[in-house]
């Protein structure tokens, strides 16, 4: 019997009211990473359908230090990391990134900057800019390169608490890139909830709920297996008006940490795959899942005693064979309900096997399909139907003209999907096929280790779509039909 391992971070209701916590945004606010409901969909309509040659209007470019930290947009600002030199997922050993991680507030009607806080290192891990804020009334939480977390002030950058406290003690964590893919931090009502990946790659983990407004330790909920590339990623969930933290395969009671449901099998799967683990150590899910009204959809990965394909390469793939076991990546629906008694439970809808599943990025509902990446390359996109798990169609995204992989969260809105990579791509939500609907350039530039995709989520504000490239610009473009129609009249 083969044994399953999950991480699940999921949001909500769709199309509900509440984003993330007790402050409220505004409806066309992006307030954090994958947007107000943390699931990369948007409500709102009147976009254009097909983008000219070149690419919808570019209302501005802010050139800033590179970082893989995606923007999130709210109070006519837009909030985002970067730090000098830096290189992306690895640097090279004569191009190694300088200073702290740089917090950029930006004016959202021009790009221009209207602050910078600094975020301090304690050590280097291998990419120090990739988390993304979570805006919260006047409140803006980040995450430094060494894990610490910086709650400031919107309207001018001011320090208001870190975690933790003394951040020296941050010093013990040492060299370790795990760190900087802890997720960003969650506001669940007067919560802000942030995870301790710890001071090793295999030393467990531990989830933290400060006080948002002071950041008192409310509760930690600690986690002892699974290394830190496999980091807690908790996300909200509500089940007949009630809602829980969701992580992995666990369901945790929000004001007290305590855990109410556990499911699946806790052990840990992908000891024999060397690809997907460091050091023959557990394998991992690296991102987040999609979800409607109880329905969770959730990446998975599982030990399987066949090698799988790895590539298009006969030579590659024979080398694979060769493997004694590979992790198969894939999706998982699941339904969550309460039984009589009130309790939580979870139940399997169906299973999509993948193949070579995604792990980088996360799939994302609309139209009643699932939109994902596939294979560690991110070379593919697959369409899903929701509600069987039937594979609709499979599109190489290389077959774009310098266009190699897909690394970050697709974004649905107004039945298109928005894919970033080295330009933003807009396709059709069909069931049908793959249908390119436009392009947007983002400068040519590609992931910093020879020419592919970005790393980075795009946003949508307003009608504006964000985007932004390997270098560190930030692309701000105005994809409303009405105003492409009124350009077109002159």
């Amino acid at each position: 019997m083969s044994r399953i391992k999950l991480k699940l971070t999921v949001v909500g209701v769709l199309g509900s009211a509440w984003i993330l916590s007790g402050s409220l945004a505004r409806a066309d606010d992006w307030p954090s990473y994958r947007g107000p409901r943390r699931n990369c969909t948007s409500t709102e309509t009147g976009l254009m359908d097909v983008w000219p040659e070149g690419g919808p209007k570019l209302l501005w470019e802010a050139k800033l230090e590179p970082g893989n930290s995606s923007t999130v947009i709210a109070n006519g600002r837009v909030f985002c990391l970067g730090r000098k030199g830096e290189k992306g997922w690895n640097h090279p050993p004569n191009n190694k990134p300088d200073g702290p991680v740089l917090f950029y507030c930006l004016d959202r009607t021009n790009g221009k900057i209207l602050w910078t806080h600094e975020i301090p290192l304690f050590f280097e891990p291998g990419n120090t800019a990739m988390n993304t804020p979570t805006v919260d009334g006047e409140r803006v939480y980040a995450r430094g390169g060494s894990g610490n977390v910086h709650c400031v002030s919107v309207q001018d950058g001011k320090l208001l608490w870190t975690w933790p406290k003394d951040e020296n003690a941050l010093k013990k964590h040492g060299m370790y890139q795990g760190t900087t893919l802890a997720p960003d931090v969650l506001i669940a009502g007067d919560l802000a909830i942030f995870c301790d990946v710890g001071s090793g790659y295999n030393c467990g983990q531990t989830l933290i709920a400060a006080n948002k407004l002071t950041g008192e330790i409310a509760w930690q909920y600690k986690r002892s297996m699974g290394p830190a590339y496999d980091t807690l990623k908790p996300e909200l969930i509500t089940v007949d008006t009630k809602r829980y933290l969701l992580l992995d395969h666990f369901a945790l009671d929000i004001p007290t940490g305590k855990e109410v449901l556990c499911w699946g099998d806790k052990a840990l799967t992908a000891k024999n795959d060397k690809s997907y683990t460091r050091g023959g150590e557990t394998g991992f899910i690296g991102y987040a899942n999609a979800v409607q009204d109880n329905m969770a959809y959730m990446n998975f990965c599982r030990a399987t005693d066949q090698a799988a394909p790895q590539a298009d390469d006969p030579q590659k793939d024979a080398k694979a064979a060769s493997k004694p076991k590979l992790v198969e990546h894939g999706l998982l629906a699941m339904r969550f309900e309460h039984d009589k008694s009130g309790a939580l439970t979870a139940t399997k809808q169906w299973e999509w096997p993948g193949e070579r599943g995604s792990w980088v990025n996360s799939p994302v509902l609309g139209a009643g399909c699932l939109f994902m990446n596939l294979g560690k390359d991110g070379s593919e996109i697959v369409c899903l139907d929701s509600a069987t798990g039937k594979e609709c169609w499979k599109y190489r995204i290389s077959r774009l003209p310098n266009v190699h992989c897909l690394y970050s969260e697709p974004l649905f809105a107004d039945g298109k999907v928005f894919l970033s990579t080295t330009d933003v791509v807009m396709i059709a939500a069909d069931t049908k096929a793959f249908r390119m609907l436009g392009r947007a350039p983002l400068g040519g530039m590609g992931q910093s280790s020879g020419g592919g995709g970005t790393y980075h989520a795009p946003a949508l504000s307003e009608g504006q779509l964000f985007a932004r490239n390997n270098t560190g610009s930030v692309f701000c473009f105005d994809i409303r039909k009405e105003t492409a129609e009124g350009r077109a009249q002159k």
